[in-house]
């Protein structure tokens, strides 16, 4: 019965470090979903039209650096620091119960370490891929409904890398076409107050 207890517990360490080792290797082949996924070129999220309208909010979409108690990452890391603790810890102690002491603080602590990360690395992020309305101002965008003094149309513009959409107003008498290039010139209560590309070169 010592024997089947004992063997039990190393089988406990073993999985869960195996388990922890695999699952966060296909994490990284096939990606959490964190950037896995890319919008095509001319196609709009939710929140990719949102912060365009709305201003200071980060690419991912999220409005908080905090990383869930629970996150995934974190998991596959107590897994691993779990197993491999408590087998070494067994193998130095040969006490079950007492090896499930380190093997407990050491999975905790991998736990912790992996969220601090995640949590430094959404923190740098937010830093340098945060856009307000005010960037966009003088950026060079696509007419993708038609636009006039009158009448507020759409403009996709590329910034940081990612492709966006804000509702704009032509600054002159006239239509613009859709396809056609223009700059935005200005920012009137989240409407992008645009021109023909060819009149900013105009002035310029």
């Amino acid at each position: 019965m010592d024997n089947y207890y004992i063997d039990s517990i190393n089988a406990v360490y073993i999985i869960c470090m195996s388990l922890g080792i695999l699952l966060s290797i296909s994490a990284l082949i096939f990606g959490s979903g964190h950037g896995a996924s890319h919008t095509p070129h001319g196609s709009f999220s939710h929140s990719e039209v949102h912060i365009a309208h709305h201003g200071s909010v980060s690419q991912d979409g999220t409005s908080s650096n905090n990383v869930p108690l629970l996150n995934i990452n974190a998991l596959f890391a107590f897994l691993i620091g779990f197993g491999a603790a408590g087998l070494i810890a067994y193998g130095i102690l040969k006490v079950a119960i007492l090896s499930l002491i380190p093997a407990l603080a050491i999975g905790s602590l991998c736990w912790y370490a992996v969220r601090k990360l995640l949590s430094t690395m959404l923190k740098g992020q937010s830093k340098f891929l945060t856009t307000t309305l005010d960037d966009i101002i003088g950026v060079t965008g696509t007419v993708s409904s038609v636009i006039s003094d009158q009448r507020v149309g759409e403009v996709i513009y590329t910034i940081e890398g990612g492709t966006r959409a804000i509702a704009a107003k032509h600054k002159h008498t006239g239509e613009v076409k859709k396809g056609e290039n223009v700059v935005i010139i200005g920012i009137v209560n989240g409407v992008a107050m645009i021109v023909k590309s060819s009149e900013f070169d105009m002035k310029s």
